[in-house]
């Protein structure tokens, strides 16, 4: 990635997210900030500043708990400060995140675990009934009968196949937040 990548990246992140002037004055410090770091040293400026998203998600972070980003303080006071590196703001330090992961993790395994397990076996149970019932409905029964018979073994069976198709559904939510908090941590990691 190249400075003019960068900072287009950088600039669309912060598109629409804070007035015009002060986004104009955060990339007009950080354009003067690749500028006074020369092109040789433009790769070593991007890989100390981080991914253009990251640094936005920074930059936004702390106008949210500070009004105004230090960048944009230090381009109104006409100062430079090539080692300002933004802070994000209102988070949990990395070790209280990984405790409250720890302690959500030993609270919900066990309670995720019984109910996919519950859904699981019931929505099995559900669908094994529905089976038979179908089948055993073409037996020794008179065509009435034996079409009610089918149709709540067919009722059974597609309530068993709801409750699968919710264990899929939770057991995709489960991933996803895990995922989710790998990211926080690997995130938190690297910024350390």
């Amino acid at each position: 990635m190249n400075r003019e990548t960068y900072m287009r990246i950088l600039r669309a992140q912060l598109a629409g997210r804070m007035p015009v002037s002060d986004m104009e004055d955060i990339l007009r410090f950080y354009e003067e900030y690749f500028e006074d770091a020369g092109q040789d040293r433009e790769s070593s400026v991007i890989n100390e500043l981080g991914s253009p998203e990251r640094l936005a998600r920074q930059i936004l972070g702390e106008r949210a708990t500070e009004g105004l980003t230090a960048a944009a303080d230090a381009a109104y006071q006409g100062r430079r400060t090539p080692d300002y590196t933004p802070k994000l703001g209102g988070k949990l330090p990395g070790w209280a995140f990984v405790l409250l992961a720890i302690l959500v993790f030993a609270i919900a395994t066990p309670l995720w675990g019984g109910l996919l397990g519950g859904l699981g076996l019931a929505g099995l149970i559900c669908v094994g009934v529905g089976f038979g019932v179908v089948i055993g409905s073409f037996t020794k029964l008179t065509l009435a009968a034996g079409l009610y018979q089918a149709g709540g073994g067919l009722m059974a069976f597609a309530i068993g196949a709801l409750l699968l198709l919710a264990v899929v559904v939770l057991v995709w939510l489960i991933v996803k937040g895990v995922r989710y908090l790998w990211n926080e941590l690997v995130e938190r990691g690297e910024q350390a």
